[in-house]
């Protein structure tokens, strides 16, 4: 559901009927600062929700009980999808006001993070260090042994 907020919102102001809407009085120079506190702001917030992210699974897979670390997980990797879709978000808003072509890229750069961060039983099993019958439980779908 995340992923598809900023993919309209993207799309609404490409092709859509925002695509014609020019911003008043924004000159080049301001163009510029814009573009560029907007795509850093954007990738600071990315490269920070990922750091937390990793922080906490690393929290995380000391807990005992799978149970519990996959409930923490699963909040984990909806704040950080979260702060992705924001930062989706952040860039379509760029590109409203500056029109610049280098937003189309980072937005698409933004996507395909959301798919290379997708949580895969593999990867779940990686970022939590699951070992024995909680890794088989995770990548097989298990409820009991």
């Amino acid at each position: 559901m995340l992923i598809l907020v900023q993919l309209m919102a993207f799309i609404g102001t490409v092709v859509g009927p925002l695509a014609t809407y020019e911003v008043p009085g924004l000159d080049k120079t301001q163009a510029v600062f814009v573009a560029c506190f907007v795509s850093a702001t954007a990738v600071i917030g990315y490269v920070w929700a990922t750091f937390l992210f990793r922080k906490n699974t690393g929290l995380i897979s000391k807990l005992i009980g799978l149970s519990l670390k996959l409930e923490r997980y699963y909040y984990a990797t909806l704040w950080r999808y979260s702060v992705g879709t924001l930062s989706g978000i952040l860039v379509t808003f760029g590109f409203l006001l500056t029109r610049h072509i280098a937003f189309i890229g980072l937005y698409g750069f933004f996507f395909f993070l959301f798919f290379i961060a997708w949580p895969w039983p593999s990867k779940v099993c990686r970022d939590l260090k699951l070992k024995g019958d909680e890794k088989e439980m995770v990548l097989y779908k298990k409820h009991t042994l």
